[in-house]
């Protein structure tokens, strides 16, 4: 009787193949499976890697959202990552020793150096205002905004906290809520979009976090780190040749503001893409 001589054990190269790539994909290891990949897409992974890692920082830097979007190709342009950043455009702490740096004008009663949520403050307590015009120019973010600075109401009265002309307002209620309102439009023809929150959210003599927020598509409202309202917003946000107004332009408003600032949102172009490229992204 002929007997075979018995296997030996172990695996073919294509099975070894299959096992690595599992593992890579199971480890969240980005590898390309064998040669059919273009070679140019390995220098694009490491582009789109690097471009989110950096989105990402930027994120945990500024403490503001980034906004991540896949832009589909159009005459004469790929397709391209892209991400929406908020930069800081003007600003006020409102120390008397940065007032002529920062371009603080006060608006009588109103008074700088008093007590304010950090170091000194806008002392509204007999009412008044202040503009802030920073480097001077014409503010323009067609891609968005957003207000945020520090509050205290003495008295909850209807008043505004912020009128800027042409391009938004925030306004606080008798039954401490807020409403916020927007300029927006198609470049033509121009409107006034409007969100309020629930009552009850600003409590009198109290200090609070305002960030108002008004982007494409979206208007926001957030106190003291809690969204209290938001809604649909639709066209571009306008733009204002003016600089913007705290405290009530009727001195209805009493009580302080600190640490006053505005982001411009930008956009940033990243990678741009092709759909010839195949490619896995590793877990970053």
């Amino acid at each position: 009787m002929i007997t075979r001589p018995p296997r030996a054990a172990g695996f073919t190269l294509a099975e070894l193949m299959l096992v690595m790539i599992l593992v890579g994909i199971l480890l969240g290891i980005g590898m390309a499976s064998v040669d059919r990949v273009d070679p140019g897409a390995r220098g694009l992974q490491t582009s789109i890697e690097a471009f989110v890692q950096s989105t990402r920082d930027r994120a945990r830097s500024s403490g503001q959202p980034v906004v991540l979007e896949h832009q589909l190709a159009e005459e004469g342009r790929k397709a391209r990552l892209v991400r929406y950043v908020f930069r800081r455009r003007l600003e006020a702490n409102f120390e008397p020793a940065y007032a002529e740096s920062e371009n603080v004008q006060v608006v009588a009663p109103a008074a700088l150096g008093a007590s304010g949520r950090i170091g000194a403050g806008l002392d509204l307590a007999q009412g008044g205002g202040a503009t802030i015009e920073g480097r001077g120019g014409s503010f323009s973010s067609p891609n968005g905004l957003q207000f945020e600075f520090d509050f205290r109401a003495d008295e909850l009265e209807s008043s505004k906290l912020l009128e800027w002309k042409d391009l938004a307002t925030i306004e606080l209620l008798r039954n401490g809520g807020l409403k916020f309102s927007a300029v927006y439009g198609d470049g033509t023809t121009w409107n006034q979009q409007e969100l309020s929150s629930a009552p009850g959210v600003v409590l009198k003599a109290r200090w609070h976090h305002l960030r108002a927020i008004a982007i494409d598509g979206r208007m926001a409202i957030i106190i003291d780190g809690k969204p209290v309202g938001e809604k649909e917003a639709t066209g571009m946000l306008s733009s204002s040749k003016r600089p913007p107004y705290l405290g009530d332009p009727d001195g209805r408003f009493v009580g302080a503001i600190d640490e006053f600032v505005v982001w411009g949102r930008a956009m940033e172009s990243g990678p741009s893409l092709s759909s010839e490229q195949d490619m896995v992204v590793g877990a970053l």
